[in-house]
């Protein structure tokens, strides 16, 4: 499914070396280390890692609910700045940027029906008149899959795969320039998991959107994405086209994650050799040196510095000083 789309020249997000930091004073951490992501029309890129890797931070980040320390976040080259609540409120009233929740039976109000849900975002613009947001709320529907008869239902009234898709129905009423899904799928059965997934691929087609999914299960990025983007600590460690990273990972974190899931690619990674210990150490982003250091039993001393993020191909960037000689050892192709 994924690959069919063309990228713009012009990114419609543009996050520029970002820091987050949580906490205030000598108690604050940083969660987001220099992070930076580009997102065009018609694209979805994915975004793993494990729990407190990052990724939410990013997501929130970008949506304006969490501050950058440093860095810039960009939508269609324009910067979005200002307080959080300032923040907050030009992106509401554009509708621009949308997000899509994990559980859609929690991000849905109980006792709005289906029609009132979808068309929130449209009556809290006060832009149009009663007739054209019904309209609307009916196009999206149709758009997602779903037939008016379900606009007098209420959320418990429906199906999981059904709720999702009203959620994302509410998302792109507004006709958004870009969706965030926050593990969107991971509620679903596998069934409803392929439905959604391939609904967000026609969706990135039709609607001409850029799309950035988070995600835990690498089987479904592997389906839509175009590209992916590997978080660790807070720091981007890989990233790159989603066949090039799935079937030859260049970080021995990418390796890992890849080897956990082995129907991503056809391809044989050696599991066995990626030696994880199974708590990783509680450490700041910030720390000198690779922040995978403690968990990878190829570290040498010059992980004791941090590694560079380089772009080791065009459009492939990698945070590690021995991506071509572990790779080279532990991961074989068919």
């Amino acid at each position: 499914m994924s690959g069919g789309a063309q990228a713009s020249e012009e990114p419609v997000l543009a996050v520029e070396a970002v820091d987050v930091y949580l906490g205030r004073g000598h108690r604050s951490t940083r969660i987001l280390d220099a992070v930076s992501l580009d997102v065009h029309a018609g694209e979805i890129v994915g975004v793993i890692g494990e729990t407190g890797s990052g990724k939410t931070t990013l997501a929130r980040t970008i949506v304006g609910l969490v501050d950058p320390a440093v860095g810039a976040v960009r939508l269609d080259a324009r910067v979005i700045s200002g307080t959080r609540a300032t923040r907050r409120r030009q992106l509401r009233r554009s509708g621009h940027v949308q997000y899509v929740f994990q559980d859609p039976l929690r991000s849905l109000d109980p006792d709005f029906t289906v029609d009132r849900i979808v068309a929130e975002g449209l009556v809290a613009q006060g832009r149009l008149g009663r007739d054209e947001i019904a309209r609307r709320v009916s196009q999206a529907l149709r758009r997602v899959g779903l037939d008016d008869e379900l606009l007098t239902r209420r959320p418990a009234e429906i199906s999981g795969g059904q709720r999702q898709r009203v959620a994302i129905a509410r998302a792109i009423v507004l006709e958004p320039r870009l969706l965030i899904c926050d593990e969107p799928v991971s509620a679903l059965d596998a069934s409803n998991r392929n439905k959604i997934l391939r609904l967000l691929d026609e969706l990135r087609t039709t609607l001409d959107i850029a799309i950035i999914v988070i995600a835990h299960d690498l089987s479904s990025l592997a389906g839509i994405a175009d590209r992916v983007l590997v978080l660790y600590r807070g720091q981007v460690v890989e990233d790159g086209s989603i066949g090039e990273v799935f079937s030859r990972p260049a970080h021995p974190y990418t390796g890992l994650l890849v080897a956990s899931a082995p129907n991503v690619i056809h391809r044989s990674l050696d599991a066995r050799q990626l030696r994880v210990v199974s708590r990783p150490e509680q450490v700041d982003a910030a720390v000198d040196g690779c922040v995978f250091a403690s968990r990878c039993r190829f570290a040498t001393d010059s992980c004791r510095r941090r590694p560079p993020l380089l772009e080791v191909r065009p459009g492939r960037r990698v945070a590690c000083h021995h991506h071509d000689t572990w790779r080279a050892e532990h991961v074989t192709h068919p």
